[in-house]
C-alpha cells in the first residue's frame, strides 16, 4: 500500500518535494492557498501580454544531477528550452553613479573628505569580530564614516527609515552590504589575500574573481533562463506537469485548517475549503512554522515579526535599454527608492520587448508614494532608459509580506517555532527559508533533497 504525504506550499520547493515524494511511490497531495502554484515564481503580464517576473529569478544548477533533471530537464531538453549563463552581469547605483562590475556600493563615489576618512578608519579596523548585529559589526570593519554613509542608508532603503540598525541581525546582509568597493582594483585585490580585508572588500575586475574562485577550489555556477516568451512562468508550468505526470494531487485555493498528531507524528491534516481530511505518513511544510503550530491548536511564539511590501513596476518601452549586458542591478543610492532592477532583453536574448522591473521596499501605507511616472523618471536619470523612450505597456505589482525585517525579535520567532514545531511530530519537514537554516534558493532545494530522501530512507527501514 502506498505511504501518503501532504506538501504544503505550492512553490518551487513544494513542487520538487511533491515530485521527490511520487518517485518514492508516495501518494501526493500539494496544498497551495493561491488559485496557482509558483508562489513569487509567477510571471504577469502586461495589456500587451510582454510577460514579467516577480523580482529578480534566476535559477542555477545545484550540482546533484538527481534534483537538476527534475528541475530544468535532461541536457538535451536544457539546451532547446534554456538560456546558460555561465556568468551573472550585475551592478550597482550608489551616490549617482554607476558601477558595472561589482553589487557593492563603492566608497569612492563619497565626496572626499568622507572617503579618504573611511579609508583610514578602514585600514586601521584589522582586529576579528565578533559582534551579533550589523550595525557593530560593519562599525567594527567597515568604520563609522563607511556605516553612516554606505551601511546605514542602505539598510534603512532596505528595512525602513525608523529602523534601529542596532536591532538588526546579521541576517540583514542578505543582500551583501558588509562588503565595499574601495581603493583600486590592485591594490583591493592584494589585500583580498588578507582575510580581514577579504572580508569587507570586493574585487574590482571579474578576472580577480575568477583567480580568487579557483585557487580556493570553487567550482563555477552556471544560471539558467527560459527562452520561452512566458519567463519564469515556464519553468512553474514544467514543474507543475511533471508532479500531475507522476499522479501528484494539487489542491489549489485551499489551506490546511487543522492537524491531527498522535504519538508524536502527523496522521491527518483537515482542509478549510474542501473539508477534505487527508492522511499522511510525511508532511513538507513549505509556510511559515506558526501556521502549522497554529492547525495543531499550539501557540506559536508570541515575538513580533515586521514585513515590507514590493512594490514592483513591470514597464515596456519603444527604445531598447541604454545596458544591454546587465542581467539586474542594485541602486544602494539613498535619494532613489528603487533597489533592484530585472533587465529582460539580457536575459531572454531573444526577446522583442524592451522591458524591465524596478522594485521598491517599502510599508504597506506607502505603497500609493510610488507612481509609474515617478520611477520612470528615476530610470531615465539613471541612464537605464533613454531620455526620449516612451512607455508602451506597464504592469504595478504589489506583494506584500515579502521580505521580513530581521530583527533579533523575528530570529528568535523563526528559532522558536521551529523547534516548538520539531516537538510535536517527527514526520514533517520545514522548507529550510522557513526554518530559519537557508535562503538562497539552491541551498533551500538542496536540503529539501536530502531531507525528503532521508525521511523515505528511514521509513523503508525494517
Amino acid at each position: 500500500m502506498k505511504k501518503n504525504a501532504v506538501v504544503v506550499g505550492g512553490g518551487v520547493s513544494g513542487l520538487l518535494a511533491a515530485i521527490l515524494y511520487a518517485k518514492k511511490n508516495y501518494a501526493v497531495n500539494v496544498i497551495e492557498l493561491d488559485s496557482e502554484c509558483g508562489g513569487l515564481l509567477r510571471s504577469n503580464y502586461d495589456s500587451l501580454g510582454v510577460a514579467y517576473d516577480t523580482g529578480t529569478h534566476i535559477p542555477n544548477f545545484t550540482g546533484i544531477d538527481e534534483i537538476d533533471e527534475i528541475l530544468f530537464g535532461t541536457s538535451e531538453y536544457v539546451e532547446e528550452h534554456w538560456h546558460k549563463i555561465t556568468e551573472l552581469n550585475t551592478g550597482n547605483y550608489f551616490e549617482n553613479q554607476w558601477s558595472h562590475v561589482s553589487p557593492f556600493a563603492d566608497s569612492r563615489h563619497l565626496p572626499a573628505v568622507l572617503y579618504n576618512q573611511g579609508i583610514a578608519e578602514l585600514m586601521q579596523l584589522t582586529d576579528s569580530v565578533d559582534a551579533e548585529n550589523i550595525k557593530d559589526f560593519t562599525k567594527s570593519t567597515l568604520g563609522n564614516t563607511f556605516f553612516e554613509n554606505i551601511v546605514q542608508p542602505i539598510l534603512k532603503k532596505m528595512y525602513g527609515q525608523d529602523v534601529d540598525c542596532a536591532d538588526l541581525t546579521m541576517g540583514a546582509n542578505l543582500f551583501g552590504i558588509t562588503r565595499i568597493l574601495a581603493l583600486d582594483a590592485d591594490t583591493s585585490a592584494k589585500l583580498k589575500e588578507l582575510p580581514v580585508f577579504d572580508a569587507k572588500l570586493g574585487f574590482h575586475r571579474k578576472e580577480d574573481h575568477r583567480k580568487w574562485a579557483k585557487e580556493n577550489n570553487i567550482s563555477p555556477i552556471t544560471y539558467v533562463y527560459p527562452r520561452s516568451d512566458n519567463g519564469i512562468q515556464f519553468w512553474v508550468n514544467r514543474l507543475v506537469a511533471e508532479a500531475e505526470a507522476l499522479g501528484v494531487n494539487i489542491l489549489t485555493n485551499e489551506k490546511v485548517s487543522k492537524i491531527h498528531t498522535s504519538s508524536g507524528k502527523i496522521t491527518s491534516v483537515e482542509l478549510q475549503n474542501s473539508q477534505q481530511t487527508l492522511n499522511c505518513d510525511s508532511v513538507f511544510w513549505s509556510a511559515p512554522p506558526a501556521f502549522a503550530l497554529l492547525a495543531m491548536s499550539v501557540s506559536p511564539s508570541p515575538a513580533r515579526a515586521t514585513f515590507r511590501t514590493a512594490v514592483i513596476h513591470h514597464l515596456n518601452f519603444d527604445m531598447p535599454l541604454t545596458d544591454d549586458k546587465s542581467h539586474y542591478l542594485w541602486s544602494w543610492d539613498k535619494e532613489n527608492p528603487i533597489f533592484r532592477i530585472t533587465l529582460y532583453p539580457n536575459l531572454r536574448l531573444n526577446s522583442t520587448a524592451n522591458n524591465l522591473s524596478a522594485e521598491i521596499l517599502c510599508s504597506p501605507s506607502e505603497v500609493e508614494d510610488y507612481s509609474k511616472e515617478a520611477v520612470i523618471e528615476h530610470l531615465k536619470a539613471m541612464a537605464i532608459v533613454p531620455e526620449n523612450a516612451r512607455c508602451l505597456s506597464s504592469e504595478k505589482q504589489i506583494v506584500h509580506n515579502t521580505f521580513p525585517v530581521p530583527t533579533f525579535s523575528f530570529e528568535k520567532a523563526t528559532k522558536e517555532n521551529y523547534e516548538l514545531l520539531m516537538e510535536q511530530a517527527d514526520n514533517i519537514i520545514v522548507s529550510g527559508r522557513f526554518s530559519g537554516k537557508h535562503w538562497l534558493q539552491s541551498d533551500v532545494l538542496k536540503a529539501a533533497y536530502q531531507e525528503i530522501s532521508d525521511a523515505c530512507n528511514q521509513v523503508e527501514k525494517p
